[in-house]
């Protein structure tokens, strides 16, 4: 290989990485523009759904300070909150992280497992999204104890 091919053809790798890493950017800030514009209003179409779920199977719904709330049968209690993620606690742990289909914010589900020693094992159910009426229906189950 001549000097010449050489540089041309590290010319062309630095131009498709460029190009590449520029992609990734245009890519994340699209995403977080969805995120920034759908999450606050996915987090209350949650809360209603989950209001009006817990209505009609005879749960309890508390709105709890900031952005989170409380479902309760019996003993079983879940408690979630909005930080970036939809993370809940209590009978069950685990959190929806947002992800950006297009452009239309989902979320990815990741169950914590029960401590086994000093570790909590994080499931991830890869591929599967869920929107807000899936999510209601879900921290419902796990409420009533029918996951």
């Amino acid at each position: 290989m001549t000097r010449q091919d050489f540089v041309r053809e590290m010319k062309e790798s630095l131009a498709e990485q460029k190009q590449k890493a520029d992609q990734n950017q245009r890519e994340k800030l699209h995403d977080a523009d969805v995120i920034n514009k759908q999450g606050l209003k996915q987090w209350d179409d949650l809360l209603q759904e989950v209001k009006a779920l817990s209505q009609e199977i005879g749960i309890t719904f508390w709105p709890l300070e900031g952005h989170s709330f409380r479902l309760k049968n019996g003993a079983s209690e879940l408690d979630v909150r909005l930080d970036g993620a939809i993370s809940y606690m209590g009978v069950a742990q685990g959190l929806f992280e947002p992800v950006v289909v297009g452009s239309e914010l989902r979320y990815s589900l990741q169950e914590k497992n029960s401590p086994i020693g000093q570790f909590t094992a994080l499931l991830e159910r890869t591929g599967q999204t869920f929107n807000v009426e899936e999510i209601a229906e879900y921290l419902a189950r796990i409420v009533v104890g029918n996951p």
